[in-house]
């Protein structure tokens, strides 16, 4: 899985560096790839977290310098990309002592594949609905909207959250026992 990883972080300094190829987008892209190589040989996860986090500014650099066309479906292409770095790295390091045969690394790409498939189709679904609404919104009620979407993403995100802390039981008080 190390080469899974290494790929794809090879393939996240490709995308920023293609998108513009400035020296200062190159140079932090490969202080990204030097970190996630090191993290990679280190299975060492928070270093590899820094290294995706280094490629996502070098592409967000990438794309304020070269301003390309809107582009949904390489936005989400990218993070699918962090995504499988971040997933390949762990994976690696929990399996770093042990054997894993083949049938676990088949599915575990299986999986990926799942989700990249699920995920560009929900990417077409949104574009499509996005651009239907688009034209039927009076532009003044865009932002309103807009804050809506981003209300509703962080109240998702705070239901998760709090699903899994009460699943694993962080974030709750001891019970007292009944006597």
């Amino acid at each position: 899985m190390s080469l899974v990883a290494a790929g794809a972080a090879a393939a996240l300094f490709l995308v920023a560096v293609l998108t513009s190829p400035r020296p200062g987008v190159a140079a932090l892209g490969a202080v990204g790839l030097a970190l996630a190589g090191a993290g990679i040989l280190a299975r060492w996860l928070r270093l590899v977290s820094v290294a995706a986090a280094t490629l996502v500014a070098a592409y967000a650099a990438a794309l304020s310098i070269s301003r390309p066309a809107a582009s949904i479906a390489t936005g989400a292409m990218f993070g699918l990309g962090v995504l499988v770095l971040l997933q390949a790295a762990e994976f690696g390091r929990c399996t770093r002592h042990g054997h894993v045969g083949t049938g676990v690394v088949r599915q575990q790409v299986a999986g990926w594949l799942r989700l990249a498939a699920g995920t560009l189709g929900l990417v077409a679904v949104g574009a499509t609905a996005a651009g239907t609404m688009a034209r039927s919104v009076p532009p003044a009620a865009a932002p309103v909207l807009a804050a809506a979407g981003a209300l509703g993403v962080v109240f998702a995100t705070a239901l998760v959250i709090a699903g899994d802390r009460r699943r694993s039981g962080r974030g709750s008080a001891p019970r007292p026992r009944e006597p």
